[in-house]
């Protein structure tokens, strides 16, 4: 069974943890009214480190996003997110993902859990020679939510996010570790 690189403090934090798609996932610490009242009146953190994160770059991203999704790639601002479907050589869907861009040449892309292996497989089946993708497999992911979750990310990342509209992306850098960038 996969584990999140956070398993281990997910553990010590006491958190009760399920099989999901054959991730050992913490779903729960406390109760679930608590959780949803820490949620609603400060933060909480939720590890989704089973989620794809994949990083494209080259200078024929803009192409191989027009070939295989569901949205023009080339059309989104720079710093902005777009939710897209992965398509096959038929135009059929395969999946979904959230896609970013970057800058020109580069785009981040979160890739559903359940069948992230089969989609990553397929993107880089699809890879032109001059665009490499790159996998972050031993990196958290974490979602922030609540009403504290402005705060904390200008405390750890420095960034503003209270300026952040919805479906745009800012970075940061969190000490210590490594940016998906």
């Amino acid at each position: 069974m996969n584990r999140s690189p956070l398993h281990e403090t997910n553990a010590d934090l006491g958190a009760r943890f399920v099989d999901f798609g054959g991730w050992e996932m913490p779903i729960q610490y406390t109760s679930i009214i608590e959780e949803h009242h820490a949620t609603r009146s400060a933060v909480t953190l939720f590890d989704i480190s089973h989620m794809g994160r994949v990083r494209l770059t080259g200078h024929d991203a803009n192409a191989l996003g027009r070939k295989l999704l569901t949205c023009d790639v080339a059309e989104i601002p720079k710093g902005r997110t777009r939710y897209a479907f992965i398509l096959n050589e038929q135009g059929g869907i395969i999946d979904d993902l959230i896609i970013t861009r970057i800058n020109d040449n580069k785009f981040f892309a979160v890739i559903n859990a359940g069948c992230k292996d089969k989609d990553m497989d397929w993107i880089k089946s699809q890879l032109p020679e001059n665009l490499t993708m790159t996998y972050f497999e031993n990196h958290a992911l974490i979602a922030v939510q609540g009403s504290w979750a402005e705060r904390i990310l200008h405390e750890v990342l420095g960034v503003e996010a209270d300026e952040l509209p919805y479906m745009h992306m800012m970075e940061g850098q969190a000490p210590n570790f490594e940016p998906m960038f």
